[in-house]
C-alpha cells in the first residue's frame, strides 16, 4: 500500500504543477484578449486535468491510512479550487466569445438590411428614371406627331351662310341646285375645300352618302359635284319620264 501511496503522491505533485501552470496561463493571457485557439487548448487542458485530479483523489484516499484522509482531501481541495478559478477564466472568455459573436451577428443583419435597402433604393430609383424616360419618350412623340395625324381631318371655318338642305327628294333637287349654286358654287372667293365643306353642310340623308367618302379637299371638290350632280340630274329625269 505504501508504494501506490508514494505513486499518488508524485502524481498529484505532477498535476498540481500543470494546474498551477495552467492557472499562471489564464492570468497572462487575460479574459478580454485570449483568442478562440488558445481557449479551446485551455479548456480541453482543464477538463482533463479535472479527470486525472479526481481519479488520483480516489485512488490516494483507497490507499491512504484513515489518519492521513484530511491530508490527502486538503490537497484536493487546493487543487479544485485552482481548477475552480480556471473555469470562471473559461467562463468569462465564453461568455466574451458569445457576446462578440451576437455582435457581429448583428451587424452582419445590420449589413443584410442596409444591403436589401440600398437594393430597394436602387431599384426604385431605376424605376422613377424608366418612368420619367418614358415620359419624355411619349411627349417627344407627341410632339413629333403632325396634328393631321393626331386628329381627323377638320373642315375649314366657313363663314355662316343660309345654305338649302337636300336630303334626296328628286322633286327638291332643282331648288336646292339653284340655291346652292347662286350662295356657293359659282363664287370665286371660297377654295375648293371651302366649297367641299358647305357641300357637305348643305347634303342630308342619301344625298350625303353620295361623296361621304371622299375626301376633304380642294382637289376633291369639282368631282364631288359632279357626282352630285349627274345623280340627282339622272334621277329627276327618271322620275319625269315615269
Amino acid at each position: 500500500m505504501t508504494a501506490v501511496v508514494d505513486a499518488c503522491k508524485a502524481t498529484r505533485t505532477y498535476l498540481k504543477g500543470r494546474i498551477t501552470s495552467l492557472l499562471k496561463k489564464a492570468s497572462k493571457c487575460g479574459a478580454d484578449t485570449v483568442d478562440v485557439e488558445v481557449f479551446n487548448e485551455m479548456k480541453t487542458k482543464s477538463t482533463d486535468l479535472k479527470i486525472q485530479t479526481e481519479e488520483n483523489y480516489q485512488e490516494h484516499i483507497a490507499a491512504a491510512a484513515p489518519d492521513t484522509y484530511d491530508e490527502v482531501t486538503r490537497h484536493y481541495q487546493e487543487m479544485q479550487d485552482k481548477l475552480d478559478d480556471v473555469d470562471v477564466f473559461l467562463q468569462t472568455c465564453a461568455q466574451r466569445f458569445r457576446q462578440q459573436k451576437l455582435v457581429e451577428e448583428g451587424k452582419i443583419r445590420n449589413e443584410n438590411i442596409q444591403l436589401e435597402l440600398q437594393k430597394l433604393h436602387l431599384a426604385e430609383k431605376k424605376l422613377q428614371v424608366e418612368k420619367e424616360l418614358e415620359e419624355k419618350r411619349i411627349e417627344k412623340g407627341v410632339q413629333g406627331i403632325p396634328n393631321n395625324s393626331q386628329q381627323p381631318p377638320q373642315r375649314p371655318k366657313l363663314p355662316q351662310l343660309s345654305l338649302p338642305k337636300f336630303d334626296g327628294k328628286f322633286e327638291e333637287w332643282l331648288p336646292f341646285r339653284d340655291r346652292y349654286n347662286q350662295a356657293v358654287h359659282i363664287r370665286s372667293d371660297l377654295s375648293g375645300e371651302e366649297k367641299f365643306a358647305y357641300l357637305l353642310a348643305a347634303l342630308q340623308g342619301k344625298a350625303a352618302d353620295a361623296i361621304k367618302a371622299i375626301p376633304l379637299s380642294n382637289e376633291n371638290y369639282g368631282p364631288a359635284y359632279e357626282r352630285v350632280v349627274k345623280l340627282f340630274e339622272h334621277v329627276r329625269e327618271i322620275a319625269f319620264k315615269q
